[in-house]
């Protein structure tokens, strides 16, 4: 069953919870991915509750303040904001649904919205986090100069060109122009926090039993490109049973084909189903 949702006293959130008629599981939360409302990157997150619902798993997803259905916000920081909207939300959960536990599930800016609420609520018991923080390792940097620049240097086409460009700056040059100089690895799609930061808050996670997924696609293969690096960035927790990683090298960011989404599914509900 789903019901849509007033979810705050002054009516400014909006949300459809997926009822499943099963308390003792935590409550899924799904976090807005960037501007995109409630139904997620092409439906995933309506597909994912319905999938969810079928194994006993109630949801939630719900507009922040100022996207989709929801009306604007109190707070003039828009972090502050996300966190408030994001407890209003459980606390709606909690007097309507009886729901003590919660999971948090985002994608890009709602990865990193629903690992910075899990710091700060110990309610959440648990975070599933699609292209959140990430961070460049050696063997990253290595991959990308043999994929970013092997292919080049094994080709003809692009010896031709790269020999044309010289043969233009050449002329340039010689006419006093000046040349505008190009980055082939760029600093990454979205500002990150800083590495001791994230390693901080994730073991303070970890000390609290809270389960931990990171997910990550090839569309951000400018700060992640091989499986294990995850690992490879956060040694201290290799052994650690509450967090793991996947990668997802053909999926795009926004899991444009069908395939994707059902792959992203099918891990979403696994992980569930085995620690909840």
């Amino acid at each position: 069953m789903e019901h849509a949702h007033l979810l705050n006293d002054d009516g400014t959130l909006c949300g459809i919870y997926s009822e499943a008629n099963d308390a003792d599981r935590p409550a899924v939360i799904m976090i807005n991915a960037g501007l995109l409302h409630h139904i997620g990157p092409q439906r995933v997150y309506t597909q994912l509750a319905r999938q969810l619902n079928a194994q006993g798993f109630n949801s939630l997803r719900f507009d922040l303040s100022n996207i989709g259905d929801s009306l604007s916000g109190q707070e003039h920081d828009i972090d502050a904001q996300t966190r408030h909207d994001i407890r209003s939300a459980m606390d709606f959960l909690e007097r309507r649904y009886q729901s003590r536990r919660f999971i948090v599930l985002g994608i890009c800016s709602g990865a990193d919205d629903a690992f910075a609420i899990a710091v700060n609520d110990p309610r959440i018991v648990g975070a599933y986090i699609i292209d959140g923080h990430g961070y460049r390792t050696r063997r990253y940097y290595l991959n990308h100069f043999v994929l970013h620049y092997g292919r080049r240097l094994l080709s003809a086409q692009k010896w031709q060109l790269i020999l044309r460009r010289l043969r233009q700056r050449g002329s340039t040059d010689a006419a006093g122009e000046a040349g505008t100089p190009s980055s082939e690895l760029a600093d990454g799609i979205r500002p990150g926090l800083p590495y001791a930061r994230v390693a901080d808050e994730m073991a303070a996670l970890l000390q609290r039993d809270c389960q931990l997924r990171f997910v990550y696609t090839g569309g951000v293969s400018d700060y992640y490109n091989y499986h294990g690096q995850f690992e490879d960035s956060f040694p201290q927790f290799r052994d650690n049973a509450h967090v793991d990683a996947v990668w997802f090298p053909d999926s795009d960011h926004l899991f444009m084909l069908q395939a994707h989404r059902d792959a992203l599914i099918a891990d979403t509900v696994a992980w569930l189903n085995k620690h909840f």
